[in-house]
Formats: C-alpha cells, sequence, structure tokens
C-alpha cells in the first residue's frame, strides 16, 4: 500500500481517534497477495488517552 493509504490510517486512529475503515492489499506468509477490509479502532481512557488499537481483517478477494 501507499504512503498516502498508511499516513491517513495513522492520523484517524493516532490524530482524530476515530475508527479507521478501508480497503487494502495484504500479503501471506506464502506470498499470495489477497484484497482485505480494515477496521482499526483506538481504545481510549475515559479521559481521552490512547491506550492501544483494536484491528479486524476479513478477506474479501473473490475466489
Amino acid at each position: 500500500m501507499s504512503r498516502a493509504f498508511y499516513d491517513k490510517l495513522w492520523r484517524c486512529i493516532k490524530e482524530e481517534r476515530n475508527p479507521f475503515i478501508g480497503e487494502c492489499t495484504n500479503r501471506r506468509k506464502s506470498g499470495e497477495k489477497y484484497q482485505a477490509r480494515l477496521t482499526i479502532s483506538p481504545m481510549k481512557e475515559e479521559d481521552g488517552t490512547l491506550i492501544g488499537f483494536v484491528g479486524i481483517e476479513e478477506e474479501i478477494s473473490s475466489s
């Protein structure tokens, strides 16, 4: 994925502290590429302090 994709992803979850939902091309250990939908949500304390992230990846490649 491009640098712009990752800049947008990190800006969304680290700076804006909003969930990121998008699609990307990923690669298996075997080297095979596949399409995936990502949902990454920031985890925050009650005061808004960022403490981590939770992510879900769903393969959306057609068989």
